[in-house]
């Protein structure tokens, strides 16, 4: 997909979250290398798969990490002259082309657009929750 894009210059913003914890028995369920893009954003979770996504409250810091990143991506949208690039020209043309790999056990989703909500599992969840504008939590 991000091939795709890249063949017919659009711009693709993408960041990518792994997962820094083990599970036990099982370890690690995908590696840095299988959910990383090169050339894009990484952020590291401090958490293991199954609980990457499920933040114990707003102090959380992979919720801190992930809200940080959706403030970036607003402030850039927001920035941004309308059909324009936020990379620059240089940055779009030393990207390599990248690739993505699932290994391991578990589900993958794919979507062509629109809302996903996937709940499995135990914890804290931010279902059906829709974030507009400034979000703080104090």
């Amino acid at each position: 997909m991000v091939r795709e894009q890249q063949k017919a210059d659009r711009e693709f913003e993408d960041t990518c979250f792994y997962e820094e914890l083990p599970l036990p028995v099982v370890g690690t369920v995908v590696s840095k290398d299988s959910a990383t893009l090169e050339g894009y954003n990484a952020i590291s979770i401090h958490a293991n798969h199954r609980s990457m996504v499920k933040f114990g409250s707003p102090d959380d810091n992979g919720f801190k990490r992930l809200l940080g990143e959706l403030s970036r991506w607003e402030s850039q949208s927001r920035d941004a002259p309308t059909g324009q690039s936020t990379r620059s020209v240089e940055t779009q043309i030393e990207r390599p082309a990248n690739h993505f790999n699932h290994s391991g056990s578990g589900d993958q989703f794919n979507s062509t657009g629109g809302t996903q909500n996937i709940s499995k599992g135990s914890g804290s969840q931010f279902t059906g929750t829709t974030f507009t504008g400034s979000v703080q939590f104090s």
